[in-house]
């Protein structure tokens, strides 16, 4: 490699393709521009100010916290080495459009499968590598589906792969509220189990949970205004206790889940017709921080 720049300063960016560049070229840097072993030209250091940045074409252009991911600070080569040949032996052994991106120990399979079939026999390959290597299993991985099929392009794990290693409370709380809004919940055995049809959604959300491990995580649930006020007080309630309970089966503490039954309380329209009723029967997940 000649003439290569690396840049030191406080680096964000958009997507993972950069990594190792850039945390060779910190620690480059940090040694006062020594060059690192795997470079044969000259080294340069350059002071950028702190912010976001998007890596295209060869350039850093300034952009958006939004449209950013923050490097975490623990990141090494190591990491990034793990992550790329378990990536490479997947596509070996399985579909070559998997990719893997991996945020503490939440793992993102994401992709552009052309069945629901070709999906699911992707997330199934990448189950038995991660059982058949002793390494990763050791690593306690939460596997969240991102994988996109023409009959769900943007699926629940989609929502929340440019979060970064420890989220500031905001950003936790915008991707919850995508998450409670992409899709309706349902309910099977009087209200205290939740739907098959819902435990892609779900796990999605334990990966967010684990993700945003600093903050609780509240599930409150919402009746519209037909039956008796104590009836959807108490129906709430078992509604956010089966929520919090498939979340603690995916690893989640107890600890960190506030399961609340709102019943009809809190009616976004407080209309009595088919829409407001609609509207008004809900999930919200909103994460707390720790004083609240």
């Amino acid at each position: 490699m000649s003439g290569v720049e690396y840049m030191k300063g406080t680096m964000r960016m958009a997507g993972w393709g950069l990594v190792p560049l850039l945390v060779a070229g910190l620690q480059a840097c940090g040694n006062g521009g020594a060059t690192p072993q795997d470079t044969s030209g000259p080294v340069q250091c350059v002071e950028i100010p702190d912010g976001y940045y998007l890596f295209a074409n060869g350039k850093f252009t300034p952009t958006t916290e939004d449209m950013a991911i923050e490097l975490p600070a623990e990141v090494t080569q190591r990491d990034v080495v793990w992550i790329n040949e378990f990536e490479d032996l997947l596509r070996q052994t399985g579909p070559e459009w998997i990719r893997l991106k991996a945020v503490d120990e939440v793992l993102f399979v994401s992709g552009e499968a052309d069945s629901e079939e070709a999906r699911e026999d992707a997330l199934s390959a990448v189950r038995a590598a991660i059982v058949a290597d002793r390494q990763l299993l050791q690593r306690n991985l939460f596997m969240v589906d991102a994988v996109s099929t023409p009959d769900e392009p943007r699926p629940p794990g989609a929502l929340f792969m440019s979060m970064p290693h420890n989220p500031p409370l905001e950003a936790c709380r915008t991707r919850g509220d995508q998450l409670a809004r992409s899709e309706q919940i349902t309910y099977e055995e009087d209200d205290t189990v939740v739907s098959e049809d819902n435990h892609r959604l779900l796990d999605a959300l334990a990966g967010l949970t684990m993700i945003c491990r600093d903050y609780r995580l509240e599930i409150g649930v919402h009746t519209d205004a037909r039956g008796a006020e104590s009836f959807n007080r108490v129906r709430s309630q078992a509604r956010a206790d089966a929520i919090a309970a498939y979340l603690q089966q995916q690893g989640i503490p107890a600890s960190q889940l506030v399961p609340f039954g709102y019943g009809e309380t809190r009616p976004i329209d407080p209309a009595q017709t088919s829409e407001a009723y609609a509207l008004n029967r809900r999930v919200e997940f909103h994460f707390l921080d720790k004083g609240e």
